[in-house]
């Protein structure tokens, strides 16, 4: 059986962040493990076997390393495959990343105990927000890992807010706004 691929996705509007995915890159290379760079940042790095991050699934893809923060951590978890979605490795270059495993000084280290299998994988829920119109029409939002907030488009205007869960109807109330959370945490 063919040995599953290590992907790469990077952060894309910061020189650092490529910069880091490279590195990435060359460690890999060099320790002979196979690996996949998201689509968009392999021009960046070199000509070399790319994959959308929609098709990289647990059966093709041993994990996702994302390169960047929290923002592209997200992104990353809203273009993986909704299906059987592959374990994700978050690695900040900046001051903020509640949600990131770990960051450009320690990734090699980090690294290396992921590659020796010294880890635990956390199984993270997702919000799926819906907006339902008064002509009972339901808009799907993309899917949130740690917090969706609820808020009205316009100043000093409360919303009528109805909260099922699954399905079972949780509560009704008149309100500025609320933030919905999961095991996460809002960041």
């Amino acid at each position: 059986m063919e040995e599953k691929s290590i992907a790469i996705a990077s952060r894309m509007d910061s020189e650092k962040a490529i910069a880091l995915a490279k590195d990435i890159f060359g460690f890999l290379i060099e320790k002979k493990y196979p690996v996949t760079l998201e689509t968009r940042l392999a021009p960046k790095i070199m000509s070399h076997s790319a994959m959308d991050l929609s098709l990289m699934t647990a059966e093709n893809t041993r994990f996702v390393i994302s390169v960047g923060g929290d923002g592209s951590l997200l992104r990353v978890v809203n273009r993986l495959s909704q299906k059987n979605p592959p374990p994700l490795f978050g690695v900040n270059i900046g001051s903020v990343g509640f949600m990131d495993e770990s960051n450009s000084r320690t990734i090699f280290k980090d690294l290396e105990k992921v590659l020796n299998n010294e880890y635990v994988i956390e199984e993270c829920s997702k919000i799926t927000p819906f907006i339902l119109k008064k002509d009972a029409e339901r808009i799907k939002l993309d899917n949130a890992l740690n917090e969706i907030l609820i808020i009205s488009s316009k100043n000093s205007k409360v919303l009528q807010i109805s909260v099922k869960i699954n399905g079972v109807f949780i509560n009704r109330n008149y309100l500025d706004g609320v933030i919905v959370s999961t095991s996460i945490g809002s960041t």
